[in-house]
């Protein structure tokens, strides 16, 4: 298992009194704190920030809430996704708190900014499919072999899934399964 701490300096005090095992432990319950997956793509994310600190020759740790907010409008900018922001933001503040520094990404400008960004970037907005049309369900059921009982059943519910009750199809009887009397009819 690949220590927690092996990209962070340790605090001076976290070794005080531990005996090695003790500290292996820690090492290793902190290790788990967060998946494998988790670690590499922070560590990446991490790998960025310092990055553009360093082409700018700003420090990453510990880092300004305005230098992370020039950061994430450039990052926007480039058109990354809002999910992917979000991802360097946790990275940041994450590098920060194993370090036992305060989390510039929960002043109150980043905040805004992160806010902003997802209102300008947004999001697709969610909108509910049309519902099929007679037409395109007759395509669908012409393509499904109703001679078989899977056929059948296929055929069955995709004609049976729109009667308003049980007993009153609202498909034509063209569309019903052929080894059946029809949607509805056998309820």
């Amino acid at each position: 298992m690949k220590p927690a701490l092996t990209f962070a300096a340790r605090p001076p005090d976290l070794l005080a009194g531990l005996t090695v095992d003790e500290a292996v432990r820690i090492s290793e319950a902190i290790t788990a704190a967060h998946a494998e997956s988790t670690r590499t793509v922070y560590e990446f994310a991490w790998s960025q920030w310092e990055g553009w600190c360093s082409t700018r020759g700003a420090t990453p740790l510990p880092a300004e809430p305005a230098l992370i907010c020039a950061y994430l409008t450039e990052r926007a900018a480039d058109g990354l996704s809002v999910g992917t922001i979000e991802l360097a933001c946790g990275a940041i503040a994450y590098r920060h708190r194993m370090h036992g520094l305060r989390d510039p990404v929960l002043t109150e400008g980043v905040r805004q900014v992160r806010r902003g960004l997802r209102r300008i970037i947004g999001t697709a907005p969610r909108r509910q499919a049309r519902p099929l049309g007679t037409e395109e369900i007759r395509q669908i059921v012409a393509h499904i072999d109703r001679s078989t009982a899977l056929g059948a059943r296929d055929a069955a519910l995709i004609c049976s899934a729109s009667p308003p009750r049980c007993g009153a199809p609202s498909w034509p009887r063209s569309l019903w399964p052929t080894s059946s009397s029809g949607p509805g009819e056998s309820c």
